[in-house]
């Protein structure tokens, strides 16, 4: 039965390990998606600088600080998810430091997030818009991030789990030895 385990154990690492590798891939592509959404969208610059006035310029450049500010905190967040999941894997160790829960509890905040953007997009397309396949691809994109997401909380419960049962039949084991021993 413990051989049993530690093969299911391996192959949530390895799930985890992938899943990992994905947030991060996930997270340039979201950091990718939404500059290009904000940089190349010719109405927030026709908007800020109508008349080519001062005032114009500085809400411009608040605007591109801010959002360039909060893309940096959702990249690095979903960096760290993705680094720490693959650190879960390798034994529940990053940088010689036990992984917490944290990663965890932003996965879930992100699961969310996701589901919380893809209803607000789809909510938010008009009739009239011809680009069908941007749609498509975003929400394709979206649901597979969410997806991974899910997945990756759900193994890296499992992992949990199944290190602690090795670790109780070990014990177990290891006390049978002993009284044997002792008798």
């Amino acid at each position: 039965m413990n051989s049993k385990l530690r093969q299911n154990l391996l192959r949530y690492q390895n799930e985890i390990s992938i899943i990992g590798s994905a947030v991060v891939l996930f997270a340039l592509w979201s950091f990718i998606k939404m500059l290009a959404a904000y940089v190349l969208d010719k109405e927030h610059f026709r908007y800020f600088m109508e008349g080519n006035t001062k005032a114009g310029i500085i809400d411009l450049f608040f605007t591109v600080f801010f959002m360039a500010l909060f893309f940096g905190i959702d990249l690095c967040m979903r960096v760290y998810v993705g680094n720490s999941a693959k650190a879960e894997s390798r034994g529940n160790r990053k940088n010689g430091k036990k992984i917490g829960n944290l990663y965890i509890i932003l996965s879930i905040i992100m699961v969310f997030t996701n589901i919380f953007t893809l209803i607000s997009f789809i909510i938010s397309q008009k009739s009239e818009f011809t680009g069908y396949i941007d749609i498509g691809v975003t929400i394709i994109v979206e649901l597979t991030s969410t997806i991974t997401l899910v997945e990756m909380i759900r193994a890296a419960f499992k992992i949990r789990h199944l290190r602690k049962e090795i670790i109780r039949l070990n014990d177990n084991r290891d006390r049978i030895s002993e009284v044997k021993r002792l008798q």
